[in-house]
């Protein structure tokens, strides 16, 4: 009996912990980075509007549908984004910024001159899709192509300038 009651005590503890760690890491991510593609420099987004938006739970650099799609034959531009935030009890990684952990990776092309071009989401062989399992796992969106959403594109298209 006194067993039990210390089992039900561990397992009620562990869970509130559980639930701990998912609640600090629902956040705004405080800096996303855009890199590659031939700029000169990273871009750095830290307008919290725009970090809000574009956060990875809500997925909102993809289009509505979320819909996998076949690699695209022109993929124009390229560039990796990776978004931050302040997460002390997440694993370091080697792409940290201090006390600034990298949360999500994906990668963002242009592609033709029309429509918003498109997004690949790391899949398991990728270095990166580690760090993106902790943080969100798409399951049958992962290590597939995506449309970019409008608005993320445009985004993109104005820090471009």
């Amino acid at each position: 009996m006194r067993l039990q009651l210390i089992l039900i005590i561990a397992a009620f503890t562990l869970g509130i912990l559980f639930c701990s760690l998912l609640v600090e890491a629902k956040g705004t991510p405080e800096l996303m980075v855009i890199k590659g593609g031939g700029l000169s420099k990273p871009l750095e987004i830290t307008d919290r509007v725009t970090l809000k938006k574009f956060n990875p739970w809500g997925g909102e650099f993809v289009d509505s549908k979320f819909v996998a799609i076949a690699k695209p034959a022109t993929l124009g531009r390229c560039f990796d984004v990776d978004s931050f935030m302040k997460w002390p009890s997440r694993p370091a990684w080697k792409y940290d910024r201090d006390d600034l952990k990298l949360i999500y990776h994906f990668t963002y092309c242009t592609g033709a001159a029309e429509g918003n071009g498109y997004i690949f989401l790391p899949g398991l062989e990728d270095e990166y899709w580690k760090v993106n399992v902790f943080t969100i796992l798409r399951d049958g969106d992962d290590g597939m192509w995506h449309r970019a959403s409008a608005e993320w594109a445009e985004t993109v298209k104005r820090l471009l300038k």
